[in-house]
């Protein structure tokens, strides 16, 4: 299986991270867990990719299932 590298700017730190991640998640979902390291809510995220909360709440525990993230 191959890895994704993800780049994110944290405009709180004023930094940017790289992480390595199993190849698991699908564009979409890379996509939102970028929003989600930024520090974007359900809500902001719903708000900006025109979709209701509870899609963006399935498909974060979707990637949350898929990395074996537990909390």
């Amino acid at each position: 299986m191959a890895a994704v590298t993800l780049n994110v700017y944290l405009p709180d730190y004023r930094a940017e991270v790289t992480l390595t991640l199993p190849d698991v998640l699908t564009s979409t979902e890379v996509s939102l867990l970028r929003m989600l390291i930024q520090g974007m809510g359900v809500s902001e995220i719903a708000r900006r990719r025109c979709r209701s909360m509870k899609t963006v709440s399935y498909q974060k525990s979707q990637i949350y299932r898929k990395l074996g993230i537990r909390n």
